[in-house]
């Protein structure tokens, strides 16, 4: 397997400053390995972020741990229920529906443009969850697999979101379904 920046390209963060590493390694000048960082390492002039880089190496070997991790305890995919958002420009439309039924002297043309504005608003704030769908997809990719002694690139793509980077040689792997395993690297 090639040692290249676009091998971990997706989604590797760095919890310390919630910034994303950028989507290309950076490589030492004369032949050095690929070492990942934050997007806003450099803004302008200044640096703007003091975790240390991580390497493609580091970034597989957390991959295969997290992995694993799950392979041997697979209650580690649960999956997080999240209240249901709602806008506040749809709660505005919410109560101004409820004021205009109330009402005596309204029109339905003022009432279906009001149901309309509400349905086009809670659409676009709208988020899918498949979070249940995505942990039975991850469990039956994993179904009957060993645990991993080298990093599976296809396995990565299929069931890995994002890498958190945190300081201390630990990172959370955040799966399809957002769950998070902690994990640890060497330097």
């Amino acid at each position: 397997m090639r040692e290249s920046s676009s091998e971990v390209s997706s989604g590797v963060q760095n919890a310390g400053q919630y910034v994303a590493i950028s989507s290309r390694a950076t490589k030492k000048e004369r032949g050095g390995t690929a070492k990942w960082k934050c997007k806003s390492y450099v803004t302008g002039r200044a640096k703007n972020c003091r975790n240390s880089f991580i390497t493609d190496g580091q970034a597989k070997q957390v991959c295969v741990e997290a992995i694993n991790a799950v392979i041997r305890n697979k209650g580690l995919l649960r999956v997080h229920r999240q209240e249901e958002k709602v806008s506040p420009q749809y709660r505005v439309l919410e109560r101004n529906l409820q004021r205009m039924k109330e009402e005596q002297e309204r029109t339905e043309t003022d009432l279906m443009k009001l149901l309309y504005e509400r349905a086009e608003e809670r659409y676009r704030t709208l988020e899918v969850r498949d979070g249940e769908f995505r942990t039975e997809e991850v469990k039956n990719i994993l179904a009957g697999k060993k645990e991993l002694e080298t990093f599976d690139e296809n396995l990565y793509r299929k069931i890995i979101a994002r890498i958190w980077v945190h300081g201390g040689n630990m990172a959370e792997v955040e799966f399809i379904n957002g769950s998070r395993v902690t994990a640890g690297y060497k330097d």
